[in-house]
């Protein structure tokens, strides 16, 4: 029963050996052409997996760069703002610093003028007081004569007339001065009982 089989079987191969072999050669040509494709696959597939391993590198060096300009570019603006605000700052210490002059500059104006305001009374009552002191100088020289201005002159000669004259010539001096300095309340009296009289004949 096997050797019939066998028979067979050879009795086949031999009638379609051609067959047979063209049929292996074409397997074997599209299994060839299948490999080849499976190594160009292959290559390929290693080709981009390295593509995508150098795009990864890209990638990662592209963010690490980009991370590190925003990082200084933060820094950058930090340091602005820091200068910024140490400029203003500095402006308006400066402004702060202006005002305070001016400030002062308008107080010492103001308190230039004011002594000069004081100097200028003090210098006026220093005056009104050496003009009272020499106006009391002269009425002691004037009481001194022991003239009354009031008598009749004209009646008068010799010494007691040099006398008159001189003490009239006192008292037209103590009236100058006391006009000239406004001082006729504190002298009026004065003027009122030693105001010479007009005579026309002894």
């Amino acid at each position: 029963m096997l050797d019939m089989d066998v028979k067979k079987l050879t009795a086949y191969l031999k009638r379609n050996v051609v067959g047979i072999l063209v049929v292996f050669t074409l397997y074997a040509g599209v299994g060839v052409a299948l490999w080849g494709v499976h190594k160009d696959q292959e290559a390929e597939s290693k080709r981009l997996a390295q593509e995508r391993v150098v795009i990864n590198d890209l990638k990662v060096t592209f963010e690490t760069e980009k991370a590190a300009a925003s990082l200084e570019l933060g820094k950058r603006d930090l340091e602005l703002q820091k200068r910024e605000f140490q400029v203003g700052r500095a402006e308006a210490e400066l402004t702060k610093q202006q005002l305070d002059v001016a400030t002062r500059e308008k107080s010492l104006l103001e308190s230039a003028q004011q002594l000069k305001t004081m100097q200028q009374m003090l210098s006026k009552e220093q005056q009104v007081a050496d003009t009272k002191e020499r106006i009391q100088k002269i009425i002691s020289e004037f009481a001194e004569l022991g003239v009354d201005l009031r008598s009749n002159y004209r009646c008068l000669d010799g010494e007691p007339l040099r006398r008159f004259n001189s003490a009239r010539a006192k008292f037209i001096q103590i009236y100058s001065l006391v006009r000239a300095n406004s001082l006729e309340s504190d002298y009026l009296d004065f003027l009122k009982q030693n105001m010479p009289k007009t005579w026309y004949g002894c």
